[in-house]
């Protein structure tokens, strides 16, 4: 629209703002011609740029280069026997968006790692969920995105589970496919009747055969879990995965130090594709940082469900010094 007939209709408030922001952001003009274009003074221009900024119109975000610790990556695929592994180095962990680097770089190795045709497989998780946030747009040809594990809503969370197959199904122009049952059912009963169901035996197969996997890693051990501070499971249940020397979980399935599964009631009850199952997929992509998701890590990758690492220097010199230490 000519910009003449755009003023004659006497923008809103927020419309003006959005314009100013676009000329000057997107269309690089500089704020006098932008004062000029619009018949306005120049301190207007400004005025209206700051409270562009202030009311969310605009939003800046710096990123800051995603520097890999590359030795440390090696050593953990010597030690570990893994396809590969991406390590943020230390300093980058400085950056004012220090927590949602690990997301930006499991991010871009997705959209590197995906080919034309593929099927994704997504667990569940906040750090699952800002790697999906963060992942650019990336058209790939008769890609199929699927549920891993059934859903659970989470009270104050903006997005559920299945949210996460269909933004990444938009950002690459392809299909998705949600797995319809709850992440906990009732009884071992109610799990064999649902698993009968067509549509939810279908979503499992497609995951199945799925050439990528990405997952979250759980920690047990410290109050900070999301397990635990989410109170996704009651304390009774927490309690009984502890005296079973649980340190970790992907797709909701709980695992010891070894990596070995430790099955309780609880199990019998879980809506969510197999770890043996997982584990067959032939890229399964874990990203987990922090201390305290060590003991996890470690037990992930001896139980060999993941075959590609991400996380940072930290997390991983923890990991290492771990193996070494543990008999």
């Amino acid at each position: 629209m000519h910009h003449s007939l755009f003023l004659a209709m006497e923008p809103t408030h927020h419309e003006l703002l959005a314009q100013v922001a676009y000329l000057y952001f997107e269309k690089g003009l500089d704020q006098s011609a932008i004062a000029r274009k619009l018949r306005v003074s120049r301190s207007s221009v400004s005025r209206l740029l700051t409270q562009a900024r202030n009311e969310g119109i605009v939003e800046i975000r710096i990123h800051f280069p995603l520097m890999l610790a590359r030795e440390r990556a090696d050593e953990l695929c010597e030690r570990f026997g893994l396809r590969d592994a991406r390590v943020l180095r230390a300093s980058a962990r400085q950056a004012p968006d220090a927590k949602m680097n690990i997301a930006r770089l499991a991010a871009r190795y997705l959209q590197e790692s995906i080919a034309p045709g593929n099927t994704i497989a997504l667990s569940r998780g906040s750090t699952v969920q800002a790697t999906i946030e963060q992942f650019t747009p990336t058209p790939r040809r008769e890609t199929r995105v699927v549920q891993l594990v059934g859903m659970l809503r989470v009270n104050g969370a903006e997005d559920d589970d299945a949210n996460l197959t269909r933004q990444l199904a938009q950002k690459l122009g392809g299909d998705y496919f949600n797995l319809t049952a709850p992440l906990y059912v009732e009884n071992l009963e109610t799990r064999r009747a649902l698993l009968h169901e067509s549509s939810i035996r279908n979503v499992l197969n497609l995951a199945r055969h799925a050439q990528l996997a990405l997952v979250g890693i759980g920690a047990l051990d410290r109050q900070n879990s999301a397990i635990v501070r989410q109170k996704l499971l009651p304390a009774a249940q927490l309690q009984i995965l502890k005296r079973g020397h649980v340190v970790g979980e992907i797709c909701s399935q709980y695992f010891d130090a070894r990596g070995e599964i430790v099955s309780t009631e609880l199990s019998e009850r879980t809506m969510a594709l197999g770890l043996d199952a997982l584990r067959a997929i032939p890229r399964v992509i874990g990203v987990a940082v922090g201390r305290h998701k060590a003991k996890a890590i470690l037990a992930a990758l001896r139980g060999k469900y993941i075959n590609t690492l991400i996380t940072d220097e930290e997390t991983a010199a923890v990991v290492l010094d771990l193996a070494r230490n543990e008999k």
